[in-house]
């Protein structure tokens, strides 16, 4: 059988086991501590670099709540049809009009039966109202 241990032998072997213990978790602290100070040591130049742009990157353009608006030229030919079409002459006939330096408010108002306002009316719906005023009375040109 097993032989008997005194009691010092079992305090002995109590004080070993405490000391084993001790060890394992005091390598355990160190271990972890010098894990959390090495992540907060390069956490700075993350950051760092996370708010730091890509120059190679184009940023997005901010979304818009406004509708998309064609483009001018597109814009400009859809103004010239219907406009034609509301003053009742070919689309020649308004670009040579337009060509000798008249405006389309000009235009609209030496037709008869026919006025800037209602050609403003005619064109709403095109684009942005302003801008569509702003190309009848020429205030703003296609070029």
């Amino acid at each position: 059988m097993y032989p008997q241990q005194t009691d010092l032998e079992v305090i002995v072997k109590t004080k070993k086991a405490l000391l084993i213990g001790a060890a394992v978790l005091a390598i355990g602290l160190a271990w972890t501590a010098g894990f959390v100070y090495y992540a907060n040591a390069n956490a700075p130049a993350q950051v760092a670099a996370a708010a730091t742009p890509d120059p190679t990157l184009e940023p997005s353009p901010a979304p818009s709540t406004e509708p998309a608006q064609p483009d001018k030229r597109a814009l400009l030919g859809e103004v010239m049809t219907k406009s034609a079409t509301y003053l009742g002459i070919s689309a020649s006939d308004l670009k040579t009009q337009l060509q000798s330096g008249k405006s389309l408010a000009d235009i609209a108002n030496a037709t008869a039966g026919n006025s800037r306002d209602g050609l403003v009316a005619a064109l709403a719906g095109i684009g942005d109202p302003k801008m569509i005023a702003k190309i009848v009375d020429r205030t703003i040109t296609p070029h």
